[in-house]
C-alpha cells in the first residue's frame, strides 16, 4: 500500500545528498517500480497520494501529505505538458513533460513535488552511464531543465544509491 524511494549520492568532493519521497503505492506490479526500463514495461505520468518527502538538501520542500506526480517512461520525451500537472511549464523539462516515440530512448525516473514545482528526484538518460542525469532537487545547471534533464553529470558522483521499499498492506 506503500512505496519509498531513498536515494543518496555522493560528490567526489566527498559530500552526501539524500532523499526519501514515500508515497501510496501507484502500481501492484513489482517489476514496474524501479528503473523504467523498455524491458520492465513501466510507464507512468501520473499523480500520487500522500506524498512524504525529507531530505538534507535544503533547497528540497520537505512535509507529509503532500501532492506530487510521477514521469517514469523508458522513451524519449519532450517539454510539452501533456499530463496537464498543474504548474507545468510547456516550454522547459520541468515537473510535466511528454513521453514521445517508443522504444528504449533517453528514459525518464522522476518523481516531483507537484505543489512546490520541485523535482525530488531524478534518474534520467541511465543508459549514458558517466553521462546519465542524476540529481536532487531542482537543476539550476541548465535553464532548459530544472528536472536534471541533459544535465549529464554522473560523473560528478563517486557514488549513488536508490533504494526502493514497500510496504505490503493489509490483506
Amino acid at each position: 500500500d506503500r512505496v519509498g524511494y531513498f536515494m543518496e549520492l555522493r560528490k567526489n568532493d566527498g559530500s552526501l545528498q539524500w532523499t526519501w519521497a514515500a508515497m501510496d503505492a501507484f502500481t501492484d506490479d513489482l517489476s514496474k517500480l524501479g528503473v523504467p526500463t523498455l524491458e520492465s514495461g513501466a510507464q507512468f505520468q501520473k499523480p500520487v497520494g500522500n506524498l512524504t518527502v525529507l531530505s538534507n538538501v535544503e533547497s528540497l520542500a520537505a512535509g507529509e501529505g503532500l501532492s506530487g506526480n510521477l514521469e517514469f517512461w523508458s522513451m524519449n520525451y519532450g517539454p510539452a505538458n501533456s499530463g496537464r500537472v498543474a504548474g507545468a511549464s510547456p516550454g522547459i523539462w520541468d515537473i510535466g513533460d511528454e513521453p514521445t516515440g517508443s522504444g528504449a530512448g533517453y528514459g525518464s525516473m522522476q518523481i516531483h513535488h507537484t505543489a512546490a514545482k520541485q523535482t525530488i528526484f531524478a534518474v534520467n538518460n541511465w543508459r549514458s552511464g558517466p553521462n546519465a542525469d542524476l540529481g536532487i532537487g531542482n537543476s539550476s545547471t541548465d535553464k532548459r531543465a530544472s528536472d536534471w534533464t541533459f544535465s549529464n553529470n554522473a560523473s560528478q558522483y563517486e557514488a549513488g544509491r536508490l533504494r526502493i521499499l514497500i510496504r505490503r498492506g493489509k490483506p
